[in-house]
């Protein structure tokens, strides 16, 4: 489940945005690498983590698509609404920006997960953007849809 994730949240690597009113984008992510940990839990159960890295191309509405790299982190949950959680850190040429995701897997080995999340532009034309998005991660990729806003618009 956690190598799929990797992907997810890359896809979170996804984009770049405007500083106009809300913009729509899509985005493609591949992982690179990952690096899994691991543990039991409280209850016997196998309690895992892992973080990883990758590129991602984002394609905001009339603009040219925009590469990028991506780190996240993320560590499985107990039963719960997302089986998954994730925190990622995208970086491109014209600024920079943070996600959160919650995934679930859409089969038994967690190789295929659907995941939504929050975005947080940091800096350059991210900066003072929110935003969500949605993704499907499938093995080391994954692809999506989102959108970035104005703070307070």
């Amino acid at each position: 489940m956690l190598k799929s994730i990797g992907v997810s949240i890359v896809a979170v690597g996804l984009m770049s945005a405007a500083t106009a009113s809300a913009q729509n984008f899509s985005f493609e992510a591949k992982r690179t690498d990952i690096t899994r940990l691991g543990g039991v839990g409280p209850q016997g159960d196998l309690y895992t983590g892992a973080h990883w890295s990758g590129t991602y191309t984002a394609t905001f509405d009339g603009e040219k698509p925009q590469k990028g790299t991506f780190e996240c982190a993320a560590t499985a949950q107990p039963p719960s609404l997302f089986r998954l959680h994730t925190a990622c850190t995208m970086t491109q040429e014209d600024g920079s920006f943070t996600s959160a995701w919650g995934c679930n897997p859409l089969n038994k080995d967690g190789s295929e997960m659907s995941c939504v999340g929050s975005l947080h532009g940091r800096s350059g034309r991210f900066e003072n953007l929110r935003g969500g998005a949605s993704n499907h991660v499938k093995g080391a990729v994954s692809d999506g849809v989102g959108q970035f806003f104005e703070i307070g618009k």
